[in-house]
């Protein structure tokens, strides 16, 4: 009886655990920004919605996307305006259908204070690189595949002409026995001798 209590609570323990760190990694995943979502209702009123937003790479389409959790749609991570509060990343939208949500970026005019190129924009670069990377490299050997195989059947021919060509001593001593042996049929098959 205490052997089965001691499984079965090691088994709810470990269930727990496992729970808890399936949770945490969710809720890690989409800590990254704080969204704040302006959106209109049915009487033109501006509301705002809170969410949470985090970049991670999709699953389906391994592309990387900006999703918002509550709002369950992924966005293009490239260029996303945020506004730091500590050490909280704020991200301003705005929803314009169920779809169909803008990023709101702050723009300040002065020049000292524009960075010329941030983490956003390397970021983005790299991106892009990635998916150039990933589209066009299995591409580019599978063009290539018929060359290669065409070069390599013309190396095996060559291999075999030469090891054939090495051995054609071989052959030629091959060819007189066979001449010899040809002869000697014909003579077994036929008792007359013919003489020169």
């Amino acid at each position: 009886m205490t052997t089965l209590l001691i499984i079965g609570g090691v088994l709810i323990t470990g269930g727990l655990a496992g729970l808890f760190i399936w949770w945490y990694l969710r809720w890690r995943r989409y800590s990254q920004f704080h969204v704040r979502i302006f959106e209109r209702d049915a009487f033109g009123q501006l509301h705002v919605v809170s969410d949470r937003g985090g970049i991670f790479v999709d699953p389906k389409t391994n592309n990387k996307l900006f999703y918002l959790q509550k709002a369950k749609v992924g966005l293009k991570p490239d260029n996303i305006p945020y506004i730091k509060d500590g050490n909280v990343k704020v991200v301003y939208m705005f929803k314009k259908g169920s779809q169909d949500y803008r990023f709101i970026n702050f723009n300040i005019k002065d020049k000292e204070l524009e960075p010329k190129i941030t983490e956003e924009d390397i970021n983005s670069a790299l991106n892009a690189y990635q998916l150039y990377k990933a589209k066009y490299d299995i591409k580019g050997f599978i063009e290539y595949m018929p060359y290669i195989m065409f070069i390599f059947t013309i190396v095996i021919i060559l291999v075999l002409f030469i090891y054939l060509f090495k051995k054609f001593d071989v052959l030629a001593s091959i060819a007189s026995n066979l001449k010899e042996a040809s002869k000697q049929l014909a003579m077994a098959n036929n008792p007359t001798k013919i003489i020169r």
